[in-house]
């Protein structure tokens, strides 16, 4: 209920009434879903600074950037975009895991390879976002293989929180897929995506999520730009548009599954 229903519903609504706002509507949307979820599961409480506590700053702070981007759009150029969008994932990544980094306790090339996960997911959602159902299913589908493979790898607080955005997106991509509403704005697309794309970090550092589960969670955003012929009906497309992210959001939540050998609370 907490990490589901509450913010699919929020999501929603905020979505119908916020409607006229276009993008910075739908964005707002995204973000008070998420934000609610996070409010029911673990609250805002940043103190003491945790893991999670950190993952619950970068996104205030990629909200705060993202209106800043919206209200100066010639800072939101794609190629100036992509690489702030890499820099603060890779940045946040490495903020994350400082504790480990500082005694030694994480070896160089898994830092590496976390640090370019934390910039790559975001950075192929933001490519999406002139697409709203896309970018939507997504998000969605990273947002649900992260949480399935969290709770999966025994870290149920993280799964809670990409969970909640998992919820969030889908609640704002009901009435995307019938026009209702625009693509989310940056306020919304990018916190969403930093924190999904962090919590699955957390998860491989702090917890017992094995690392390739989050090979087909990296791999949605591709998926969902698989074209769907336009002589199919909307109905069919869409189907089409959320198979092979959701295949992929499976996939992460079953390799967890494999690997921890059943539920491990």
């Amino acid at each position: 209920m907490q990490a589901g229903a509450a913010p699919f519903a929020a999501a929603l609504l905020l979505a119908l009434l916020l409607g006229r706002l276009g993008r910075l509507g739908s964005g707002l949307a995204l973000l008070g879903g998420w934000a609610l979820g996070v409010q029911l599961a673990v609250g805002w409480r940043l103190l003491p600074l945790s893991a999670s506590r950190k993952l619950l700053l970068v996104a205030l702070a990629a909200a705060a950037l993202g209106l800043l981007l919206e209200l100066r759009p010639a800072l939101a150029r794609p190629r100036r975009l992509s690489a702030l969008a890499a820099a603060v994932g890779l940045a946040s990544a490495g903020w994350v895991l400082w504790p480990l980094l500082a005694r030694g306790a994480l070896e160089p090339l898994p830092a590496v390879a976390a640090g370019l996960y934390a910039a790559w997911l975001p950075l192929a959602l933001l490519a999406l976002r002139g697409q709203p159902v896309r970018v939507l299913v997504a998000l969605a589908a990273a947002a649900a293989g992260t949480g399935a493979a969290a709770l999966l790898g025994a870290s149920a607080l993280l799964g809670q929180l990409a969970l909640a955005a998992a919820a969030a997106a889908s609640g704002v991509l009901v009435p995307a897929c019938w026009g209702r509403v625009q693509a989310p704005a940056l306020l919304g697309l990018l916190p969403l995506g930093l924190a999904v794309a962090l919590a699955g970090v957390e998860g491989v550092a702090y917890a017992r999520l094995p690392w390739p589960a989050l090979l087909p969670v990296a791999a949605a955003p591709m998926l969902a730009t698989v074209p769907a012929p336009e002589a199919w009906s909307r109905p069919v497309r869409l189907l089409w548009i959320l198979l092979w992210p959701g295949l992929a959001a499976a996939a992460a939540g079953y390799w967890a599954w494999r690997q921890a050998g059943g539920l491990p609370w």
